[in-house]
């Protein structure tokens, strides 16, 4: 039987509530072993972080977003912060699909005027 989240997990989901941000696994390590920088944490320790950071998921605690384009590396955050996260990036892909549109529609009349 379970005794409950332990000492890594509970370390974990504190660093990640008190961040306000999403963060990346090396940084939660990074904080909740007292590293000066995310180099000096040892695979041991990261990968005891991830393990913990995943059963958190699988709880419902907090959100893992996946690998993105910023620097490759998951990013865990409150359900609130990756709330954000989606409605920024859905924003920007809607951008980007406007400037597409537009382009796509000046190539057309560039055409049309050049018949």
């Amino acid at each position: 039987m379970s005794r409950g989240p332990g000492a890594v997990m509970r370390a974990a989901l504190r660093a990640i509530e008190v961040a306000g941000e999403l963060l990346e696994s090396q940084e939660v390590a990074r904080q909740v072993f007292g590293h000066a920088t995310i180099a000096d944490v040892p695979p041991s320790q990261a990968a005891s972080v991830r393990r913990a950071l995943r059963a958190l998921v699988r709880r419902g605690e907090i959100e893992e977003l996946g690998r993105d384009w910023e620097g490759g590396r998951r990013k865990w955050g409150t359900h609130t912060e990756a709330e954000k996260k989606r409605v920024r990036s859905a924003q920007v892909w809607a951008s980007i699909a406007k400037r597409e549109a537009e382009r796509q529609a000046k190539l057309a009349a560039q055409l049309e005027a050049g018949r």
